[in-house]
């Protein structure tokens, strides 16, 4: 299974925060470290998110990135340390998802031993019980029940994406928790072959708004969109 909440590693004296970690634009709320990537062409290492997390109205490439490390019970509002570790690279957030890379500060020249990892990635099918680790609800699991358009309310207009839909295993979803604000950026994953799947951009927590669910994007239209090889 994916190391997700692996210890803190350290290479070349910069920190890697663990997948699944809070991280976030200084201006934006916090969102999820989805996974680690590597730029198919300069070969630079870069995490992977949310735009929305890692971007907004006014951001520049290059702006600071900062991982949220927590304190020793941490919540959605309550953190220790704001940790610069990377810089904002591309993004992108229409039909293909809501993504973007950020890369790491400074530049490490190998990989940490605890690193959490995926072997691949693969496309979501209707009936899959995926896996992911967010920031604030930790790990859960959901059942992908649709794909296609869904309509995305973005900086006051529609975005409509092309995206997967899960909704909680349990027959009675006020029971289970299967995403949180702060969830955003996070991988869905199957959890028997360690393949990355989806990314998660929104979701619907609460039983008593509305039916509870989670969109994700096909992580390998962003991966390629990003030109991304994941790690």
């Amino acid at each position: 299974m994916l190391m997700a909440k692996s210890a803190l590693a350290q290479t070349d004296g910069a920190p890697w925060a663990p997948i699944g970690a809070s991280v976030a634009h200084r201006k934006c709320l916090a969102g999820t470290l989805g996974c680690y990537v590597r730029c198919t062409t300069s070969q630079r290492i870069g995490l992977l998110s949310n735009w929305h997390v890692l971007s907004h109205s006014l951001a520049q490439p290059g702006d600071r990135i900062n991982w949220h490390r927590p304190t020793q019970q941490p919540t959605f509002t309550q953190y220790k340390q704001h940790i610069p570790i990377a810089q904002l690279g591309d993004g992108f957030i229409d039909a293909d998802g809501d993504a973007a890379v950020a890369w790491l500060t400074p530049e490490p020249t190998q990989l940490p031993v605890k690193l959490g990892s995926f072997t691949g990635t693969r496309r979501a099918q209707v009936g899959d019980i995926l896996a992911k680790v967010g920031a604030s609800s930790g790990l859960t699991r959901a059942r992908v029940t649709a794909c296609g358009p869904f309509p995305l309310v973005f900086s006051q207009r529609v975005i409509t994406i092309n995206a997967i839909q899960l909704e909680p295993l349990d027959e009675q979803p006020q029971h289970q928790t299967i995403c949180a604000a702060g969830d955003s950026g996070s991988v869905w994953f199957d959890e028997k072959t360690n393949q990355a799947v989806a990314l998660h951009f929104a979701g619907q927590p609460n039983p008593f708004v509305g039916p509870v669910n989670a969109q994700a994007a096909d992580i390998g239209t962003v991966l390629m969109r990003l030109n991304l090889s994941i790690l």
